[in-house]
């Protein structure tokens, strides 16, 4: 076999038997090796001598031919058992020293250059000519392929890294987090069951004291309790997901002082790519700008895209609140062991990592539902609910403080084979049935039913009155 001396014939001897094809394109293009570059065509923009210019597409030239060298080499290896190449890897050794000698002669030519582009595409330089920052940013980056490996050239890269992720960003519509919002109700403060006092460390509950003032909640209403699961509250409608946020840092004493939901919070939506779910669904663009998802929800998104079909077929007027669940989102579930926990056991086939959804409440029009259409409306939407006693009983505090401080657990209607039942809970909410007396017939005047919260691990040391 001749030795090849040239790409063109080394892609010819590497292809003689149809398996093997010359691999290299000029400019990204689909020229193969048998169509070398034209030292006219790059590169446009630096400002080199024809010389400089010439010695680079020289150098890309050696680039398509130790390419097919390479493929020439491996393909005779395949063949022959003895490995011989027939001097092949000489010739590979020869023009791969000729690359570089070269390469390291322009070095301090291309290395201006490739700055002097870069700083345009940054901002840093004008762009006088105004050529297309595309045009400028495939120069900068063949020129720094040229470069020698070492620092010079990973610099260069770097900012050309950055530039192209900036460049995407300005394409990239931004996430509108404030996109449909308005007049969205907001998950309501739910007040402590018992009165209280302190804050953080120094909170405590007064001993089996009703903070009635504050939920509406009296003795032998009749109640139901749900179970309070330590996760991040989330809210859905069939146009997006959100979450509220505290207005005030933690140890603000403005919370002490604010008094509705809207003065304590605000409202954001989660990119958790329910945009790109409704986008697919529709057959069109998504309001709101396409992003590839907040990393800082990625565990939120696991819990809720499995309901996405669920919260897109929900009316205009209703709004699902949940808590989003799992190894990953409670604080209590990586860090201790804190009673109580639900009465579902996992099995040994539950998944060691998990994300999921517990819902609670439901507000239609702005308007919270009663606690009975709450639970009528999961059950018909088929979407988990936190586990609830049944049938209610009246409200007896010195019950509901003596059996949790014993560490004792209610024994609640849930879907036990649903995996968030393994979580660890917070506590408990005491739903009050106000809408109805002891007749079961409304009463007037009462907008929403009364709701309390208990946290097991505040009953531990009560506070003296």
């Amino acid at each position: 076999m001749t030795k090849p001396t040239t790409t063109t014939t080394a892609t010819t001897a590497a292809s003689a038997d149809g398996s093997v094809k010359g691999t290299c394109g000029i400019d990204g293009g689909a020229a193969t090796s048998a169509s070398p570059p034209s030292p006219s065509t790059f590169p446009v923009f630096a400002s080199l001598t024809t010389e400089e210019k010439d010695n680079i597409n020289t150098i890309r030239q050696l680039g398509c031919e130790v390419r097919d060298l390479k493929l020439l080499i491996q393909a005779n290896k395949d063949e022959k058992e003895n490995g011989d190449d027939n001097g092949d890897t000489e010739i590979l050794d020869q023009k791969l020293s000729q690359m570089d000698e070269m390469k390291h002669q322009l070095a301090k030519s291309i290395l201006r250059e490739t700055k002097k582009i870069i700083q345009i595409l940054e901002g840093k330089s004008p762009n006088t000519g105004n050529i297309n920052e595309d045009d400028l940013e495939t120069e900068a980056t063949q020129l720094s392929k040229i470069l020698p490996a070492g620092k010079p050239r990973k610099d260069m890269e770097k900012r050309l890294r950055s530039i192209r992720k900036q460049r995407k960003a300005a394409k990239t519509p931004a996430f509108d987090k404030k996109l449909h919002t308005e007049s969205l109700r907001i998950q309501r403060k739910i007040h402590h069951l018992l009165s209280s006092t302190g804050s953080g460390d120094t909170f405590r509950y007064y001993p089996n004291v009703l903070n009635t003032d504050k939920h509406e909640l009296i003795s032998d209403q009749l109640v139901v309790l749900t179970e309070k699961w330590d996760g991040t509250t989330v809210q859905a409608t069939n146009r997006g997901i959100f979450k509220r946020c505290d207005k005030f840092a933690k140890g603000d004493e403005r919370k002490l002082r604010t008094q509705s939901e809207e003065e304590r919070y605000s409202i954001e939506r989660l990119d958790v790519g329910f945009d790109e779910f409704l986008a697919a669904k529709s057959g069109n663009g998504g309001g709101g700008g396409v992003s590839g998802g907040d990393k800082a929800c990625k565990y939120i998104r696991e819990a809720v895209e499995k309901y996405y079909p669920i919260f897109a077929s929900m009316d205009d007027d209703v709004c699902v609140f949940f808590e989003a669940v799992g190894t990953k989102i409670q604080a209590r579930y990586r860090t201790s062991n804190l009673v109580p926990t639900s009465t579902f056991e996992p099995s040994a086939s539950t998944d060691a990592n998990w994300h999921d959804i517990r819902v609670f409440d439901f507000t239609r029009n702005g308007q919270f539902l009663p606690w009975n259409e709450t639970r009528a409306l999961a059950t018909k939407l088929n979407l988990p609910l936190v586990g609830y006693t049944d049938p209610p009983t009246p409200l007896d505090v010195d019950e509901i403080v003596s059996k949790l401080r014993s560490k004792l657990t209610y024994v609640v209607k849930s879907d036990v084979s649903h995996p968030a039942n393994g979580a660890l809970l917070e506590g408990y909410v005491v739903r009050g049935l106000s809408f109805e007396n002891e007749e079961h017939e409304k009463i007037e005047g009462k907008e929403e039913e009364p709701i309390a919260k208990i946290r097991v691990e505040d009953l531990e040391q009560f506070a003296s009155c």
